[in-house]
């Protein structure tokens, strides 16, 4: 199954919305944690090196990077990263600007054709489960006191079911040339 977009700038806004909706985590447990970090989403095992006790960094440097690829000055990613986030000040964009290069040199692996294909399958989902499964999913943010996620995810569907279509096994469509994933400026 193959998810495909009409416009490839409402799909960047759609995966930069995504990649930043959402936060693995775990909580402190001495020098060397153990826990797998958790999601609503996602988990991700306890990889050796990986000390961190989420994966926020990681998320803000794919956003930006995807933004960047896209055409985007960084000043023009910083603000749509840090809208998304709610952090707006001077201060918080360059703790974010001064992040995003310190993990661009770290030397950890970040592969954007991951991510991009959790996004395509995570989008092909949403687009081909029925309604019952959605609101299910609005519930269980509320369960947990998420109602700004229940609302996100609600409004996010939305979107998503307007911007993009699904393109079926046996259409004759599967093998052609995905359209660009980043519009260039």
């Amino acid at each position: 199954m193959a998810v495909r977009f009409v416009d490839p700038a409402e799909e960047l806004e759609l995966f930069v919305e995504w990649v930043l909706a959402d936060l693995t985590e775990r909580k402190a447990s001495g020098k060397r944690p153990a826990q797998a970090m958790i999601s609503f989403w996602m988990t991700r095992p306890n990889l050796p090196g990986r000390r961190k006790l989420s994966d926020i960094t990681e998320r803000r440097y794919v956003a930006l990077s995807a933004l960047i690829q896209a055409g985007r000055t960084m000043e023009e990613a910083l603000w749509v990263v840090c809208c998304h986030l709610g952090q707006e000040t001077a201060k918080e964009r360059e703790k974010i600007r001064v992040g995003y290069y310190n993990f661009k040199n770290s030397g950890r692996a970040v592969s954007m054709d991951i991510w991009r294909g959790n996004f395509y399958s995570w989008a092909g989902w949403v687009l081909t489960v029925g309604p019952a499964e959605l609101d299910q999913v609005s519930s269980d943010y509320i369960r947990i006191g998420k109602q700004n996620q229940a609302t996100w995810f609600s409004d996010f569907r939305e979107r998503l079911r307007e911007a993009a279509t699904v393109i079926q096994p046996g259409a004759g469509l599967e093998n052609a040339p995905s359209p660009l994933f980043f519009p260039s400026r």
